[in-house]
């Protein structure tokens, strides 16, 4: 990690201690025990996988693209943005990993960025785990080959990575919620409209 990378880094720790102890207002309630539940099962899950089986490769691509792009840190930090459902449960997942992985919300991330920009990715990676787990009425019918049971509402599980490639590595999978459990609908959806 090079030392402009490391003050990239410990700037942003040290946001996030500050940032996360002025009071903010929450515009949605807390969700049902049972979805939460759900959630972060399916979180936990993913990182889990991510770390075992696809990060060392990425920072490998990272580590090559920066061969061939000057003032690229072969060495970034590692960012991994959730949702509020989904924080601690990253935390816990990322806690013993050697690479330092700093765990954020998605809006921090973002207010992190507009103070110290890093838009071409040269200090960090920045990978993204999270569950929607409310699709508003006009979503309902973007999934038509994938139909639910009396009782279930569809979810989102989009993760991805950015600043291993040239490219976002992204993919959202539609799941199926019954109000207890989850279960795959296809492993990689294609979205054409976005609500959020």
């Amino acid at each position: 990690m090079t030392p402009a990378t490391a003050a990239w880094r410990e700037g942003l720790l040290a946001f996030l201690a500050d940032d996360r102890t002025r009071p903010r207002h929450r515009s949605t309630p807390d969700p049902a025990p049972a979805v939460t539940a759900e959630a972060t099962r399916v979180v936990a899950e993913s990182v889990g996988a991510w770390l075992t089986e696809k990060l060392t490769r990425q920072l490998d691509h990272r580590r090559q693209w920066a061969a061939d792009v000057p003032g690229l840190d072969p060495d970034p930090a590692i960012l991994l943005t959730t949702t509020p459902l989904g924080l601690a449960t990253a935390e816990e997942c990322v806690a013993d990993d050697p690479r330092g992985i700093i765990c954020l919300l998605e809006v921090e991330y973002r207010r992190w960025c507009r103070i110290e920009p890093d838009e071409a990715l040269q200090h960090h990676v920045a990978a993204w785990n999270w569950v929607k787990t409310t699709l508003p009425s006009v979503r309902q019918a973007d999934f038509p080959a994938h139909p639910l049971k009396a009782g279930e509402q569809y979810w989102l599980h989009r993760t991805g990575i950015a600043g291993t490639t040239a490219e976002e590595l992204r993919n959202t999978a539609l799941l199926a919620f019954d109000g207890t459990h989850s279960r795959m609908l296809a492993a990689s959806t294609v979205e054409t409209r976005f609500e959020d």
